[in-house]
């Protein structure tokens, strides 16, 4: 099973969401790759990653195999980093199957991993297409403020597209809320609206409350299960990942 998180809007929590629930799926016994596609590499960083190393960006330009590296504390989970190369520029070069790269590099090796997790940049250029050609499943982190839904109908066009003309088989898990901060009135209403706005059957039941640990372990280059494991960030992570599980049998 291979997962996308994708936004076009930074700051919803996609980076996050992506680390802690691969190292929550292992915690429920899943063996799990995750790839990071953001130049900003901080998925990478906190997996353990060494700047020197090979990295998916130079295997997507054709230099080197996929480069898959084990998390050093983290029993059955490996990763593949993200390099600082602008290698959507290096892809728009190549006229021919430029947006199945990440596919190839992937269908040999996928069988070996219950979950295969793709962290994308926040935008939707050549390597979220590559990731959405790539994927079985899209799973959108939204924060529920006041202009989330602005990029929601593009991701769901650009969604349509890549299932129409391209990967028939993928389909959009669900939308998570996170940042959720029951406190806020706007919150409510923004959350009215969004059941609005997207099929609310796509909406997970999980939420992911705003928890300064969850911010905490990413400054600290840890999951939430490693800086804090009985915070309600690891609580609503686990809740979630398990959700994700039930969805995916």
């Amino acid at each position: 099973m291979i997962i996308t998180f994708v936004n076009n809007k930074g700051g919803v929590g996609k980076t996050t969401t992506a680390v802690n629930v691969a190292h929550a799926l292992t915690i429920e016994g899943k063996r799990v790759l995750l790839i990071d596609l953001d130049r900003q590499r901080n998925a990478s960083f906190i997996m353990g990653y060494d700047d020197s190393e090979s990295n998916i960006f130079d295997a997507l330009a054709g230099k080197v195999d996929i480069p898959i590296y084990a998390h050093d504390q983290i029993e059955n989970l490996h990763y593949s980093p993200a390099g600082s190369i602008d290698i959507e520029a290096v892809l728009l070069l190549q006229r021919i199957g430029r947006e199945s790269k990440l596919k190839k590099l992937l269908d040999p090796i996928k069988h070996a991993y219950d979950y295969i997790l793709i962290d994308c940049p926040p935008s939707l250029g050549m390597i979220t297409l590559n990731a959405l050609v790539a994927s079985d499943k899209l799973i959108i982190p939204i924060q529920l403020e006041p202009f989330a839904f602005l990029g929601t109908s593009e991701i769901a066009n650009f969604f349509s597209d890549v299932k129409k003309e391209i990967n028939n088989q993928l389909e959009i898990l669900g939308y998570l809320k996170t940042l959720y901060d029951s406190r806020l009135s706007q919150t409510r209403d923004i959350e009215e609206l969004l059941s609005k706005h997207v099929n609310k059957n796509k909406i997970f039941n999980s939420t992911i409350r705003k928890n300064v640990a969850l911010s905490e372990a990413s400054n600290m280059q840890q999951t939430i299960f490693e800086y804090a494991p009985e915070s309600t960030g690891a609580k609503n992570y686990k809740d979630f990942t398990k959700e994700i599980i039930q969805l995916t049998k």
